[in-house]
């Protein structure tokens, strides 16, 4: 079974990963902040609990599975408060469950560019950098400055 990665962008806009099986056509709601993380966190689903406890937000989903789909889902806790269908097939798996994506459109919003580039560590627009290629910015909006955790509770 094929996988793709699903990029999912909080409101404060810190990015957690998640792993989307092409064949089933479903994303597992479980994130990580990395994408081993995330395929661990699938491999381990059967074993965690979504957590139930606090408020619910809505937060952009990229799946990269074809040309790539974007949405809009619930997530809690740090994870998506349902696994991520966004496909209503007919026959085959999933064919009886509507789509827990909102606001769904195919391809790929900007800001997954931006993932991929700092996740590829190519210089942002707010790097200053040395004849050598090195950073030396102070500006907090640099990819190379230090982040704070974000609060996904």
């Amino acid at each position: 079974m094929g996988m793709s990665t699903m990029l999912v962008r909080f409101p404060d806009g810190s990015v957690k990963f998640g792993s989307y099986q092409n064949t089933a056509d479903i994303g597992n709601p479980f994130l990580g902040d990395n994408i081993d993380e995330a395929r661990e966190m699938y491999r381990q689903s059967s074993d965690v609990t979504l957590p139930t406890e606090g408020d619910t937000i809505e937060v952009e989903v990229y799946i990269s599975y074809g040309g790539g789909t974007h949405g809009k889902m619930d997530a809690r806790g740090g994870h998506l408060t349902n696994h991520a269908y966004y496909v209503t097939q007919c026959g085959g798996w999933g064919a009886d469950l509507p789509p827990t994506m909102r606001d769904i459109q195919d391809g790929e919003p900007d800001w997954v560019a931006e993932v991929y580039r700092t996740l590829m560590g190519e210089p942002d627009e707010y790097c200053e950098t040395t004849p050598d290629g090195d950073c030396v910015s102070k500006d907090p909006r640099c990819m190379h400055q230090p982040r704070q955790e974000p609060n996904h509770d």
